[in-house]
């Protein structure tokens, strides 16, 4: 019986995993598409007032009601005992910034939470501390200063 727990439980976890993996597929290519769609009304009279970043968490919101939450998000002190700022270098494990599904380059400054340890482009988690108290990714709380 215990078997069959632990097969069932390894094909539960299979399956989110590659749930997770096509939710990351299918934000790149709708963030392609946006982009390839921003280029083509470059030339118009009307563009885009917003960034693709910030068009992506607009839809995501109609579909995740965790990110239409009345709480405020962190302080600057909150954030800066919270996380680590650095800027990315050559010889550490290349990575995709999970807020904007974009290749984080060398040099370019990322920020790391300290209680989950999850890396981010900086500009981008410190947008999304505008709004929210927890890590993008696990949802554990920020560490905060009472």
């Amino acid at each position: 019986m215990e078997n069959q727990s632990d097969t069932t439980l390894m094909r539960i976890i299979s399956q989110y995993n590659h749930n997770q993996e096509d939710y990351h597929q299918n934000m790149a290519s709708f963030i392609t598409m946006m982009q390839q769609q921003q280029d083509r009304r470059r030339n118009e009279i009307y563009t885009f007032e917003f960034g693709v970043s910030d068009a992506a968490n607009a839809l995501l919101s109609l579909f995740d009601p965790s990110r239409n939450t009345s709480v405020a998000g962190l302080s600057v002190l909150d954030i800066s005992n919270g996380t680590t700022v650095a800027n990315y270098e050559a010889e550490e494990t290349p990575f995709v910034c999970p807020i904007t599904l974009e290749q984080v380059q060398v040099g370019e400054p990322i920020m790391r939470i300290n209680r989950c340890r999850h890396r981010f482009k900086e500009a981008a988690l410190r947008r999304w501390f505008e709004n929210h108290q927890r890590c993008p990714l696990c949802r554990r709380a920020i560490e905060r200063i009472v």
